[in-house]
């Protein structure tokens, strides 16, 4: 992420403010320290955005660990599982953009936010829970009640938008939000 504001700022110097051409010619000059000084904003504003970006995301979310669901239905909470990936672009596209709405993320803070990392798939854990509620493809983002039964039919498979997320969510009749 910092390569190109670093490229876009010291490139901008450079043409803007250090580099001379051999022909001297005034409207060059300027046209040159004018898209130098842009590049080198630009560059800038980007670097910003990469170091103080929002990098946080909006909901806090637990590892998925042996026993977490039983602690759940023991304590009578809803519980969203999200299986998702390092390497799987439409889990990150679910969190960057479904997860972070804010009417999203305000449902989702009334449940137990459980991830499980399939990234490299070899922990017996992962693979019985997987196994348990038959995920073969990710992301998958299964909701479960009080109870700690599947919600079958809020059963999400692959990204969706925070429309349609909201709106599968708020049809439900099993999940009290």
């Amino acid at each position: 992420p910092w390569l190109v504001p670093l490229a876009c700022l010291t490139g901008g110097v450079y043409l803007g403010w250090l580099e001379r051409p051999a022909g001297k010619s005034p409207r060059f000059e300027i046209f040159k320290k004018i898209a130098g000084s842009l590049a080198a904003v630009a560059g800038i504003v980007m670097l910003l955005k990469v170091a103080y970006g929002s990098s946080k995301p909006a909901l806090d979310w637990e590892k998925y660990r042996a026993g977490v669901l039983e602690e759940a239905r023991t304590a009578g909470q809803q519980v969203v599982l999200d299986f998702y990936a390092d390497w799987c672009i439409p889990c990150h596209e679910l969190e960057k953009y479904t997860f972070s709405d804010p009417q999203v993320a305000a449902i989702l803070k009334r449940f137990r936010r459980i991830k499980v990392d399939t990234t490299s798939v070899g922990s017996a854990e992962v693979e019985d829970v997987a196994q348990k509620y038959s995920v073969y493809g990710i992301p998958t983002v299964l909701f479960l009640d009080a109870d700690g039964q599947e919600v079958e039919e809020l059963r999400i498979a692959g990204y969706v938008s925070p429309e349609e997320f909201l709106e599968a969510v708020r049809s439900s009749s099993r999940l009290q939000t």
